[in-house]
């Protein structure tokens, strides 16, 4: 739209290829016209074939794809980044990670990277309702979340759990066979103290009970927190550390855990509007940086400027 709309202008873009002319428009901020390009010529502008070099960096960079081992299975499980793409600066950080091959056996599996090991965290709670199923999906991928912000902290303060991976099996099969999913069912449920565990070998199997969800309502953030506390003494427990408690309070200590602190967000509804967005699918859309960095253009032939347009120097570094 953009090459389309220069060349209405009357101004000719030649470029090795189109994969190379994107590749060159996001490394110049989404400029077709750099304003540091000495080499423009009034009507014409030429790009070589490098830029293209730098997407394909790019791409498998963001993808990170590689594979992570398993020590239930004793084999290596291919992964890729939770989120290649992400509006989110700090996404593009975290060493968060998905397993391909057992999506489409509907087997979440997921990993955070560590210097010291992976952390695995997985759920293959199977559930056909389209509700229940996000609901799967945000409670594995919250705790991957969060198991992101903890391990390093683990590794550190729990030393006896050598180099070897770990899994953490969450089963919610007890949240998805809920049936009372009204609010006054959800407050009627008692709040939590802790979380059942079961530990063998490497693997810890966590069964949140459907009370966790009616701790997530709450305004302070007592279900993720708690979960943070399973995490922890799981780790305790994998690693064959007494559970007298102050291991696992100097862990939380340095955690710093914060009431405000979360990744998954439960809101009741409220009034009719509420329902009524169950029935409305279309998904928002969120500008580009490439679209509000043409916006100019636009004015521009709003404005009724005279095309082509005129570019003349105004210094030695900028049209």
């Amino acid at each position: 739209m953009q090459r389309r709309a220069l060349e209405e202008m009357g101004i000719r873009i030649d470029a090795h290829s189109d994969a190379n002319l994107y590749s060159m428009w996001s490394h110049h901020d989404y400029l077709l016209i750099p304003r540091n390009n000495r080499e423009v010529k009034l009507n014409h502008i030429g790009y070589g074939a490098e830029f293209i070099f730098d997407m394909r960096r790019e791409q498998r960079s963001g993808l990170d794809d590689h594979s992570v081992y398993r020590p239930d299975r004793g084999d290596w499980e291919r992964v890729r980044r939770l989120h290649t793409r992400s509006y989110f600066k700090e996404d593009s950080v975290r060493k968060t990670y998905g397993a391909l091959r057992p999506v489409a056996a509907g087997l979440l599996e997921g990993a955070v990277e560590t210097a010291d090991r992976a952390w695995w965290v997985d759920c293959s709670s199977a559930v056909s309702h389209s509700d229940r199923r996000r609901l799967v999906y945000d409670l594995w991928e919250s705790s991957l979340y969060w198991m992101d912000r903890i391990a390093p902290v683990l590794d550190k303060m729990i030393p006896e759990l050598g180099s070897e991976n770990l899994i953490f099996d969450l089963d919610l099969s007890e949240i998805v066979a809920h049936a009372d999913w009204s609010l006054a069912g959800l407050k009627a449920l008692r709040s939590l103290d802790s979380i059942p565990t079961k530990v063998s070998g490497r693997v810890i199997s966590v069964r949140p009970p459907v009370a966790l969800l009616r701790m997530a309502l709450a305004p302070k953030n007592e279900a993720e927190h708690l979960l943070v506390h399973t995490f922890a003494k799981g780790a305790l427990a994998c690693a064959g550390v007494a559970d007298d408690g102050t291991r696992l309070g100097e862990i939380i200590s340095a955690l710093a855990l914060s009431d405000d602190d979360r990744f998954m967000h439960i809101f009741p509804t409220r009034d009719v509007r509420d329902y009524l967005r169950d029935f409305d699918h279309e998904l928002p859309e969120l500008l580009h940086d490439d679209e509000i960095a043409f916006d100019a253009i636009h004015i521009a032939q709003e404005a009724s400027l005279v095309v082509p347009s005129k570019m003349e120097a105004v210094g030695p570094k900028h049209l």
